[in-house]
């Protein structure tokens, strides 16, 4: 039986994988989708095909009810507490990083105080396509699916989670998606990624998935999440502004 876990928690995590390469994949190699499609249609997407392959995989590996992913589990917790600490932590953190940056690394501050500034109407559509889909998709896949592969038995019985499980997964967890935010090239083959954006993604993966583990409701996950990515393109616009 345990055996039979360990493989189906396998072959879930290389779905979960798959996912991300299949990505890569078809925008690398159908690159005429560019030209007939509106970026911002190809962005939704490439979300959308994440948030159904998280659908998918939950539904026939973990469990047929997809609100049992963590949508609305009958046994979650409240998250508002959540959401507020780390949001907060969130900006500090974020100040901190962009401080850290513009005092050790000018050629990467430069290159974001040279971005385009939004005005209004750009500004709500950027912060509408950062901080919606994206939190509920990747949420969806990277946390909601993946955990339930470790999880979904243990929350079942009501069991609790071990601190070194727990530590496991949100590692698990963090680290495949940390390493979704590489580009892979497949001309030469070549695998390229922006440090900051790495490390970034796996800090905030962790926050998220531990979330996920403490409460089981993916909506403190999902909001901490679009919350990150709102307030990195209000600090951007505002690096912009008085560059």
């Amino acid at each position: 039986m345990v055996k039979k876990e360990s493989l189906k928690i396998l072959f879930g995590l290389s779905l979960i994988i798959a996912v991300d390469v299949i990505i890569h994949i078809i925008l690398h190699f159908i690159p005429f989708i560019w030209q007939i499609f509106h970026a911002d249609l190809v962005n939704i997407s490439v979300q959308v095909f994440m948030l159904i392959s998280g659908l998918v995989i939950f539904y026939f590996l973990i469990n047929k009810d997809v609100l049992q992913l963590g949508y609305y589990r009958k046994d979650r917790l409240p998250v508002a507490k959540y959401v507020i600490f780390f949001s907060l932590a969130s900006l500090v953190g974020l100040i901190f990083s962009y401080t850290f940056v513009y005092l050790f690394d000018n050629d990467t501050f430069v290159s974001v105080a040279s971005g385009r500034l939004l005005n209004f109407g750009g500004f709500i559509k950027k912060a509408l396509m950062t901080g919606v889909l994206p939190g509920i998709a990747e949420e969806t896949l990277y946390r909601g699916t993946l955990i339930s592969l470790f999880l979904f038995g243990v929350w079942n019985k009501n069991e609790q989670v071990t601190k070194k499980k727990m530590l496991i997964i949100i590692l698990v967890s963090a680290s495949i998606f940390s390493l979704a935010h590489v580009n892979i090239l497949f001309d030469s083959f070549r695998i390229t990624y922006d440090i900051y954006q790495l490390v970034t993604a796996f800090i905030m993966g962790s926050i998220e998935a531990y979330v996920f583990i403490k409460t089981r409701n993916l909506w403190g996950s999902i909001l901490i999440h679009n919350i990150w990515n709102i307030m990195v393109l209000i600090v951007v616009q505002l690096i912009i502004l008085f560059s």
